[in-house]
């Protein structure tokens, strides 16, 4: 009887797993903050659930597993955070609210933790054309040296990515 009550659980446990999943965590130095948790669809951003955090900065949003797999992200005012879900139903998210979107951990979600890396690599890539840039407008670089410098960004960018 114990082995199938043990069974039993096991099967609803799975199943429940199945149906739906879960993004939690916690973010630090974030009290009274709202953190939206949002589904990135073709037609656009929908938001799914919203949570005013408390002094531990902790968060929990259950949703219904989608039939293939979506696009998710956190956001926190104009940070956000990129979530991948398919067969997962457990993400785990620690950041702080000074640097929610640059410095945080994802667990539970191999294709998270890539949207993560690729996440982070564009926002150097964009900080290092912003540079070279500033340096085309002060007069610093010429025509020649400005592209060359653009180009070279765009092929390290796409070497690592």
């Amino acid at each position: 009887m114990k082995k199938l009550l043990f069974a039993c659980s096991l099967l609803v446990m799975l199943t429940a797993c199945q149906e739906r999943f879960s993004v939690e965590g916690r973010v630090d130095n974030a009290e009274k903050q709202t953190l939206y948790f949002e589904w990135q669809s073709l037609e656009g951003t929908q938001l799914l659930d919203s949570a005013v955090l408390k002094a531990d900065g902790k968060f929990s949003f259950k949703e219904k597993m989608p039939a293939n797999p979506e696009f998710y992200r956190l956001r926190m005012g104009t940070q956000s955070i990129p979530l991948a879900v398919d067969s997962l139903c457990h993400i785990v998210v620690t950041t702080d609210s000074a640097t929610f979107n640059t410095s945080y951990s994802v667990e539970g979600s191999v294709q998270s933790q890539y949207l993560r890396e690729l996440s982070l690599l564009q926002k150097q890539t964009l900080a290092a054309f912003d540079s070279i840039d500033a340096m085309w407008v002060s007069g610093k670089l010429k025509r020649d040296d400005y592209m060359d410098k653009m180009l070279a960004c765009v092929r390290s960018y796409k070497d690592k990515a």
